[in-house]
């Protein structure tokens, strides 16, 4: 990696790990996800690893590796944004909260699609499979019975409610009656012609597709602007953990530059 795009990266790494140490203070030993807060914190926290992960395999990673690790880290990054910060808090917590009953959902019958393969398993594995999925089930009714007595239910048509739809359209526009990733991308500040390259260009290798024998693992800059791009969602991320955690981060000294970098992104990427 060019040493001043590695610097940069750094930097920002450096100031969300510093918002990470104060935050797992307060919320690294809580499992409490009915709490939004300590959630959010978890995904960050995720977020945090990955990019520390991206920084340290930067001089070994091949070109495929580079852009399946930065599409994911932007996926998540969308992810943050929309059950953290996009529109009204009620709305946020609604989508996190069927973000968190779809993750389980999935548990639950990629556990039984699985199991219902083998004609033998033992009993063992049998009893810890029925543990994992009567957990997952009871936290699923519970999660439903808050989103209906805190009323968050009305802000989402009963399909969307029915089929755990967190990606539900609201107030931003749509093609369809969820938001694809690409509009997920839009709606978490990232323009347009930047989130249709994430889209596209990104997913090609992430796929495998044929792009990974076309570009050469000589030329650098092929992925030096993945390094860059991801640097400015490092400062994105900043500032929304900033929003959403005035009071725990409110003695927190950051550098100003990472703070002037999050603050351009959030009100003048173009």
């Amino acid at each position: 990696m060019e040493q001043n795009t590695h610097r940069r990266f750094q930097i920002c790494l450096i100031e969300l790990e510093k918002i990470n140490d104060t935050l797992s203070e307060l919320y690294l030993d809580s499992n409490n996800l009915y709490n939004h807060k300590i959630g959010i914190f978890k995904i960050f926290r995720k977020l945090v690893i990955n990019l520390r992960f991206m920084y340290e395999t930067s001089e070994v990673s091949s070109q495929q590796i580079t852009l399946s690790l930065g599409r994911m880290i932007i996926d998540h990054y969308s992810i943050l944004y929309l059950l953290s910060t996009h529109s009204s808090r009620k709305e946020q917590l609604l989508r996190y909260y069927l973000y968190l009953i779809d993750s389980l959902q999935s548990r639950i019958n990629t556990i039984q699609d699985f199991s219902s393969n083998f004609s033998e398993m033992s009993e063992e594995i049998l009893k810890n499979n029925e543990i994992s999925n009567s957990h997952d089930q009871n936290v699923v009714i519970k999660l439903k019975e808050f989103i209906f007595e805190n009323k968050l239910n009305d802000i989402a048509n009963e399909k969307d409610l029915e089929n755990s739809n967190w990606k539900f359209v609201s107030s931003h526009p749509a093609k369809k009656n969820v938001y694809s990733w690409q509009e997920l991308y839009n709606i978490s500040k990232i323009p347009e012609h930047f989130s249709k390259a994430i889209q596209n260009h990104f997913s090609t290798f992430t796929h495998g597709l044929g792009m990974t024998i076309l570009y050469s693992e000589d030329n650098p800059e092929s992925t030096l602007y993945v390094y860059e791009f991801v640097t400015l969602i490092q400062a994105l991320i900043g500032k929304m953990m900033l929003l959403n955690y005035p009071e725990e981060l409110k003695n927190l000294e950051l550098r100003q530059d990472f703070l002037d970098s999050g603050e351009a992104g959030w009100n003048d990427w173009k």
